[in-house]
């Protein structure tokens, strides 16, 4: 699959730069092309805010706003050559603009303006480099299995007001979507591997090794401290708050004879805020780094 990589990078002065980068599968030689993100109406993020109940709307203006000049002939062309689908990822190192709706991202397709993301002739992701240095050794599919976490404790609706929902039925929803791909699953529900505590989650990862990770459980955006909850369950089986700091210091001083699971799902309410960006990151952006 050819990729499309976009870096929205940080201002210089009064403008953003916008850097693409084309890479046909099987090339060595990436393809660069330049222009300047003109963040004037529509697509400057005031006028972008008046957009937010009208998602097509919204992601018209950030594609005008992105799809400049050089920028948008070198899409253009590589969609045209792509063989198959073109991949498209999207960096932004500006913080500022890190809030915006990027997910409604559309762009120059078919003689106007289509959404990204829900064309599959161009797969689209926001796309973070990882700050590690840390190796993952490669895999194939006879390497996949899964660590799957579901976490509703019964005290997380009179404790902390969240809703509960239905721990087996989610359970059975990851394994059908994971097909014959082996899991284990820590989860308080008749016939699972194992108790959902934090504990539980670093000794399965160390001793057994996992390439992917699902958590289903609730979490919370704390905006005032920002930092991210998620709400597992404690040796007692009652909600234990985890928050960002303490999963990922933990996970980080694992090790284990297959290492740290290669891919990582949070189906968690709140753990992707827009507005964490402004602080340590969204969580997904820590489990990267």
């Amino acid at each position: 699959m050819d990729t499309f990589t976009l870096t929205v990078q940080r201002r210089t002065g009064a403008d953003w730069q916008v850097i693409a980068e084309t890479l046909a599968g099987g090339d060595a030689l990436r393809v660069r092309a330049q222009s300047t993100l003109r963040m004037s109406e529509p697509g400057d993020p005031a006028a972008l805010a008046t957009l937010m109940a009208h998602p097509r709307a919204y992601g018209e203006g950030l594609g005008r706003a992105v799809f400049q000049e050089e920028v948008r002939d070198a899409f253009a062309g590589a969609e045209a050559r792509s063989r198959d689908r073109l991949h498209v990822l999207l960096f932004v190192e500006d913080r500022e603009l890190q809030l915006l709706r990027w997910e409604r991202l559309c762009g120059p397709l078919d003689g106007g303006c289509q959404v990204l993301a829900l064309d599959q002739r161009t797969p689209f992701s926001l796309y973070l480099p990882a700050t590690t240095d840390r190796r993952f050794r490669p895999i194939g599919k006879f390497d996949l299995r899964a660590l799957v976490v579901v976490a509703c404790p019964p005290d997380a609706a009179s404790e902390y007001g969240l809703l509960a929902f239905d721990e087996a039925a989610a359970v059975a929803g990851v394994k059908t979507a994971l097909g014959d791909i082996p899991c284990t699953v820590l989860a308080a529900i008749p016939g699972a591997d194992g108790p959902l505590t934090l504990d539980a989650v670093c000794d399965r990862v160390s001793r057994e090794g996992y390439s992917l990770l699902h958590i289903i459980c609730h979490g919370r955006y704390l905006r005032g401290v920002r930092k991210t909850i998620l709400y597992l369950a404690g040796p007692d089986g009652n909600t234990a708050p985890i928050d960002d700091a303490t999963l990922i210091g933990r996970l980080r001083r694992l090790s284990g004879s297959r290492g740290l699971p290669h891919f990582a799902f949070l189906c968690a309410c709140e753990s992707a805020a827009a507005e964490a960006a402004d602080g340590a990151g969204v969580l997904a952006h820590q489990l990267v780094g």
